[in-house]
């Protein structure tokens, strides 16, 4: 009796131990599972913030070539202003020399 007594301790022991080698598979195959959708999540987020970061890089240069072409037309301005009064400046001296010829 006591070896048969030994026998069902033996069998309860190899049930319980594939119960829990089984409850162990369960659990690393949901934490598994939650780590590869967390993954994909980084993934898609990733993704996102390289498009976005190449939508503010192209948005960045557009700007950065607007701004040099106000610039570029700012100076222009400026030397065109410049020789306007240059040339105001000739045209009063001019009739002023015209002016003291005629007196």
């Amino acid at each position: 009796e006591s070896g048969r007594l030994r026998s069902e301790e033996r069998r309860r022991l190899r049930d319980e131990a594939r119960a829990e080698v089984r409850r162990l598979r369960e659990e690393c195959a949901a934490v598994l599972e939650e780590q590869v959708a967390k993954s994909r999540q980084v993934e898609r987020s990733h993704k996102a913030l390289e498009a976005e970061n190449a939508e503010l890089r192209s948005r960045t240069e557009t700007l950065q070539a607007d701004l040099d072409r106000a610039a570029s037309a700012a100076v222009s301005a400026a030397a065109a202003a410049q020789a306007a009064q240059a040339a105001q400046a000739a045209a009063a001296k001019q009739q002023q020399q015209q002016q003291q010829q005629q007196q």
